[in-house]
Parts: C-alpha cells; sequence; structure tokens
C-alpha cells in the first residue's frame, strides 16, 4: 500500500532535506580536504643519477600531481617504472589547480595565469641547470598550459 505524505510532513521532509544540505555545504566550507597549496607546484618523484635530462609531467583538467599518473593498484609509473628506464633523469610533475567538480570551491584561474605560475615555478626550479633539456608529458588541460 502506498501511503502519500500530507502537506505539512511534506513540508517537514523538504525542510530536513534542505537542512541536511545546508550542513554538509557548511561542513566543507569549514574543513577543507588539506590539499592545495601543499599538492600545486613541483614535485619531484625521481632525482635521476647524475641527471642528463628533465621530464616533467602536468595534468589535466580535474586532475592532480600525483593521482593523475598513479594506477589502482598505487603504482605511480612516474615514481615507479619510468626511473626504470630512463636513470639518468629527473622525474617531476607539476601540479595546478585545475578542480571543476568540487562543491566547496573551484578554480578560478585563467589558462594564463596558470601558465605564468608554470614558468616562473619552473625558472626557479632550474636555476641551477638551466640548459638541461626537457622532455614534457603534458595531459590535456595541461599541454595547453604548457604551450601558452
Amino acid at each position: 500500500m502506498i501511503r502519500l505524505l500530507s502537506y505539512e510532513g511534506f513540508l517537514t521532509l523538504i525542510c530536513v532535506v534542505i537542512g541536511l544540505a545546508l550542513v554538509c555545504n557548511l561542513n566543507s566550507r569549514q574543513k577543507p580536504k588539506p590539499k592545495r597549496q601543499k599538492e600545486l607546484g613541483f614535485i619531484e618523484l625521481s632525482s635521476g643519477q647524475d641527471p642528463v635530462v628533465d621530464i616533467i609531467a602536468i595534468h589535466g583538467l580535474d586532475g592532480h600531481r600525483e593521482q593523475s599518473w598513479t594506477a589502482e593498484d598505487g603504482t605511480m609509473w612516474l615514481r615507479d617504472l619510468l626511473p626504470n628506464d630512463f636513470p639518468n633523469a629527473r622525474i617531476l610533475s607539476y601540479g595546478y589547480d585545475a578542480n571543476t567538480r568540487s562543491f566547496a570551491q573551484t578554480s578560478t584561474q585563467t589558462i594564463f595565469r596558470h601558465a605564468e605560475a608554470f614558468v616562473e615555478d619552473l625558472s626557479q626550479l632550474r636555476r641551477t641547470e638551466p640548459k638541461r633539456p626537457i622532455i614534457f608529458l603534458p595531459h590535456s588541460l595541461g599541454g595547453i598550459i604548457l604551450k601558452k
């Protein structure tokens, strides 16, 4: 037997749902996931043995500098596999705020600003070895940022 809610019952249910949504939204704003600042910029995944080249990965839209390159079994091919084939390469991954799906906060940066930050960070990173060749591994939006 199907039982219908009264008008008052329906309004109560709606208020409860809205209240829960507001609480969840407030909680997500009060406790942002500890990401962003620590997970942006460069991370060195392998220093290489007397490196002669830098390999730099740049994730795509909604990506992450480590998770984007990690398989379900936890293998991060940039860190766990690539150094075996390129022992003389310093391997890095670059992270930028490419979040478009968060309910709490999404990126408001322009592609130009991402590109500008990338160049600034890259310049700082390569102060001691400015002429070492670079192999870029961009994915999706990472390629657009690199091109810019």
